[in-house]
């Protein structure tokens, strides 16, 4: 399976950042001769062969875009999860960041060279309950956000915000996704975390993936 885009990106630093964006129906047989032998065996286990596609496929489209990465054939080292599940690799003598969401049909991956990143998709006219803005948000944001026509789109937004900067910390939702605060609005495309008190604060620089046709996108680094 082949990236259908490639975009490039700067952050405030002048970081650059790749992101190549699939979809899964582009499938197809040989996609699964870029595995590697344990994910090849991990592939038999799946009894929906859809299911199964879907895993050959995501697996192959990372290993060719961290071949495209390298400039080299596709990647055929080792590409572990840590106990969140961020995908890394080791024992390989080039490192580099990524980070990997999937909604749909799309998959997208992002790169840094230097810094740790975080992505998050999510389709816009996903069905979204009530009760879980309570869970992600504090009162005060999950007020603002209900009071709003379109609230559907807004908790979107702001939750696939909050999910890019918990994944580019590297604890995805097993963090406490109330102690982000993002903004709901996009004039200041900022995340931030109080650390020790309200005077030492960490800070995330947001992109907004608008490229992405039915798909609300997050790239925090």
């Amino acid at each position: 399976m082949l990236w259908r885009e490639v975009v490039y990106l700067k952050d405030n630093d002048d970081e650059e950042i790749t992101v190549f964006v699939g979809d899964y129906s582009d499938f197809t047989q040989d996609d699964a001769i870029f595995l590697s032998e344990d994910e090849k065996i991990k592939s038999q286990a799946f009894s929906s062969v859809s299911a199964r596609n879907r895993y050959i496929a995501g697996k192959a489209f990372l290993r060719r875009a961290l071949g495209f990465m390298f400039n080299t054939d596709p990647f055929q080292g080792a590409v572990l999860k840590d106990e969140y599940g961020k995908p890394y690799i080791v024992d390989f003598d080039k490192k580099i960041n990524f980070n990997v969401s999937h909604t749909g049909d799309v998959i997208a991956i992002a790169f840094s060279r230097n810094k740790p990143l975080g992505i998050d998709i999510e389709l816009k006219n996903r069905a979204i309950h009530q009760q879980v803005v309570d869970y992600i948000f504090t009162n005060e944001e999950a007020e603002e956000i209900l009071s709003k026509a379109d609230w559907p789109e807004c908790f979107l937004r702001a939750w696939t915000r909050k999910e890019a900067v918990l994944k580019c910390i590297g604890c995805g939702f097993a963090g406490d996704a109330k102690e982000i605060r993002v903004p709901l609005d996009d004039e200041k495309l900022t995340a931030y975390k109080y650390l020790l008190d309200v005077n030492i604060f960490q800070v995330w620089h947001l992109f907004t993936m608008d490229f992405l046709p039915n798909i609300i996108g997050v790239i925090a680094i």
